[in-house]
């Protein structure tokens, strides 16, 4: 089932019409904390170097993360959480398994792109600190999300709606487009769920499952042969 899933998500909708893109301008604000790691002993820092404290060099570090992407005939959107903070706790995570109690030259960029999988690259130094600087009195422990993400959130519905034999769009009385809620285990108007999950994830979901059945009847047809 997972790998269907993870083929549907790289389908690609192709057309040969021409079309011309407007695109509206927005801002989009990410604040990457540093100091929440140091209460597990853990440095984190975009500073190259640190005069007057021990340490020594393990080797460069960097992460990439390609978006799981979605493209339709009008666009392509992405609908991974990923923040500055999700790569930098993979950065972590990543030089803690070299033995380094910090990292520093921290630096973390996101490259778009309109027709490829955009991504995310962090790249740091990992180090051991012979001597710790001291941990400021204000860093606060890391907290795990306690939602899943537009991604988690898709492929569970996916993976309920298939296993149980359902579709995600049905019609009311009066013709209305109404679509399976997760969360709720029922089917809500199109309006309420754009509003609750956006209008990129039940495209989303949309696509990957018409996919995904397309390629269980494949493959069912081929194991028959």
């Amino acid at each position: 089932m997972k790998k269907l899933l993870h083929l549907a998500i790289i389908v690609i909708v192709q057309t040969g019409c021409t079309a011309t893109a407007y695109h509206q301008s927005y801002q989009k604000v990410y604040y990457t904390d540093y100091t929440r790691y140091m209460n597990d002993g853990f440095l984190v820092s975009a500073l190259s170097n640190f005069t007057g404290y021990s340490y020594i060099s393990l080797g460069n570090i960097a992460v990439e993360y390609k978006e799981t992407s979605v493209q339709t005939v009008s666009s392509t959107f992405s609908f991974d959480d990923m923040t500055t903070q999700n790569m930098l706790d993979r950065l972590v995570a990543s030089a803690k398994m070299y033995n380094a109690n910090g990292i520093i030259n921290v630096k973390i960029a996101y490259h778009p792109s309109t027709y490829r999988q955009s991504h995310w690259l962090a790249t740091a130094e990992a180090v051991f600190f012979e001597t710790m600087p001291p941990i400021p009195a204000f860093a606060q422990p890391i907290t795990p999300p306690s939602t899943p993400s537009k991604k988690e959130f898709a492929l569970q519905t996916i993976d309920y709606l298939l296993s149980n034999d359902m579709g995600f769009l049905q019609w009311s009385s009066s013709g209305e487009n109404m679509y399976f809620d997760l969360i709720d285990n029922q089917y809500i108007f199109q309006k309420e769920f754009d509003e609750k999950y956006g209008k990129d994830t039940r495209l989303a979901i949309e696509i990957m499952h018409r996919s995904t059945k397309k390629a269980q009847s494949k493959a069912a047809k081929n194991n028959n042969l």
